[in-house]
């Protein structure tokens, strides 16, 4: 969800997201939103084309856009003030990095992802998901108090953290490290594991040998065959340590 001005300067917010008819999830969300924006008294429409996304009514003050283009995408990024980005517990989320990297705040949930892409106060502020007025107060403030130059600056933040921090050659060398750490991390030889396996297998052989131990028609069976208790045990261990 944006707030920009369309290309005729009219100040609105759009809500913009990957949409397939055939996905009932998605029709069904685009439903609730449409009749709950429409229950608050505000004027909606809905488009998925460039065309028809610039000729909305003068009246509307949210505009649906449905599985739009890039260069729609880029228009609006470019044109607008703030993104809020709803989802929480979102794996990691490539809509932030987008933003800012168009020089765009954002507004995010203080859950999952974001909190890695995010700086809270610098590129832009993260929210807990069910507080509905501190999510508001961030709005009214970008919408209403907050400069050109002040917006800026925070833009300007996060396109660099994304250059940094999120960058193809960046994200390559985090991978190689991730690689190379689990190449260098010792392990276990299959040798030891088995060894290892075969220690408890002894332990719980000797567990049973124990409490059998305990019937006299045991005891007379093996006679003097019969030993201590966890004698094997012990030796195992004292081989597995050594």
């Amino acid at each position: 969800m944006k707030s920009c001005k369309d290309p005729f300067g009219r100040r609105l917010t759009t809500t913009t997201g990957g949409y397939d008819n055939r996905v009932q999830e998605n029709v069904t969300y685009h439903k609730e939103l449409v009749t709950l924006a429409e229950s608050l008294g505000l004027n909606t429409a809905t488009r998925n084309t460039i065309v028809t996304a610039l000729n909305v009514p003068d009246d509307v003050d949210i505009l649906f856009l449905l599985s739009v283009p890039n260069t729609l995408k880029e228009i609006l990024l470019k044109s607008a003030r703030l993104l809020v980005y709803t989802p929480s517990n979102e794996h990691f989320g490539i809509v932030p990095l987008e933003a800012m990297l168009a020089g765009l705040p954002v507004l995010a949930a203080n859950t999952g992802g974001p909190l890695e892409t995010v700086v809270d106060g610098k590129t832009g502020w993260l929210c807990p998901p069910d507080n509905v007025e501190s999510w508001t107060a961030v709005m009214n403030k970008v919408l209403h108090t907050t400069s050109d130059k002040e917006l800026k600056k925070i833009g300007d933040a996060g396109k660099a953290r994304v250059k940094k921090e999120f960058s193809d050659t960046k994200m390559a060398e985090r991978l190689d490290a991730i690689i190379l750490g689990m190449a260098n991390a010792d392990r276990k030889s299959a040798q030891e594991l088995t060894s290892f396996l075969l220690t408890i297998a002894i332990l719980i052989l000797d567990t049973a040998y124990y409490y059998a131990s305990k019937f006299e028609g045991v005891k007379k069976k093996l006679g003097g065959l019969l030993l201590p208790p966890f004698v094997l045990s012990i030796f195992s261990l004292m081989s597995w340590a050594g």
